[in-house]
């Protein structure tokens, strides 16, 4: 498995920062085009996963910033004190569900208390939703994402935790990049980008030039940021070649790196 090391997204502004002219942008400009640049760079490998706890009021609930994909969810039509006890317990925040969240869906409580609650069928609803999320055909309850990315369910009022993929964010809510020199780069080079395409457009000397010069560094940091991202490491190298070497002469010698520890996988055919 790679271990990916996250820094807060303004880490990738402090050169544009030191480099550009501060009278043609903001600080909140630059982080908003970042952001940009960033989810154009973001591949599945790197969303977080993450469980969070939204009351429903008149059918609507706001999903939260950042969300991109949505797994599962599931609904409780009210949430008395002994129920946020118990969630509580199990995830240590009343508001929100984390990383326990395994064992807070496989006790008797969630099984009893909380019912899956099913997707509409809308093309929007569907892109969405991640690949194989599970849908139960029988549901008391329906919901839809609309476009302004709220959600609309047949619950009036209730609440519902949400499984699904976002973008990785810190405890104060800071989105978080990898801390991957090629993909600081892309994003420097998107807000500079994107600074003179401002000035381009107000008609300053040499701006235009500037502006093409950026947006070809962003065209070639962009790809070369998204393969790296995409690049196997060593346990998914190995487990690629076993899998191709499977018919034909077997090496396992990888395996025996970790002394008892691993073991091979056996095929039967």
């Amino acid at each position: 498995m790679t271990t990916i090391e996250y820094v807060p997204l303004e880490a990738a502004l402090l050169d544009v920062f030191s480099i550009a002219d501060n009278n043609h942008f903001t600080k909140p400009e630059a982080e908003e085009w970042a952001s940009w640049a960033m989810q154009k760079l973001t591949v599945k490998q790197n969303y977080q996963e993450e469980i969070v706890l939204l009351p429903i009021s008149n059918y609507k609930a706001c999903l939260p910033r950042g969300t991109k994909y949505i797994w599962q969810i599931v609904w409780k039509e009210t949430l008395e004190k002994n129920d946020l006890e118990t969630i509580t317990l199990y995830t240590g925040n009343e508001s929100g569900v984390d990383k326990k969240f395994m064992s807070f869906a496989n006790n008797n409580y969630f099984k009893v208390n909380w019912a899956p609650m099913r997707a509409s069928t809308t093309p929007f609803t569907r892109s969405v939703l991640c690949e194989n999320a599970p849908q139960t055909a029988q549901c008391s309850h329906t919901y839809s994402v609309n476009k302004d990315y709220t959600i609309t369910t047949t619950l009036k009022e209730g609440c519902v935790a949400i499984a699904l993929l976002s973008y990785p964010k810190n405890e104060a809510g800071e989105f978080l990049i990898p801390k991957d020199q090629e993909i600081m780069q892309a994003l420097k080079n998107y807000v500079l980008s994107k600074i003179w395409e401002r000035q381009m457009n107000f008609g300053v000397e040499n701006a235009e030039r500037m502006f093409d010069r950026y947006w070809s560094l962003w065209e070639i940091s962009a790809a070369n940021a998204r393969g790296k991202q995409l690049l196997l490491g060593i346990d998914q190298l190995e487990n690629f070649k076993q899998q191709n070497n499977r018919i034909g002469q077997h090496n396992h010698s990888y395996n025996t790196g970790f002394g008892n520890l691993a073991h091979g996988e056996t095929i039967t055919f």
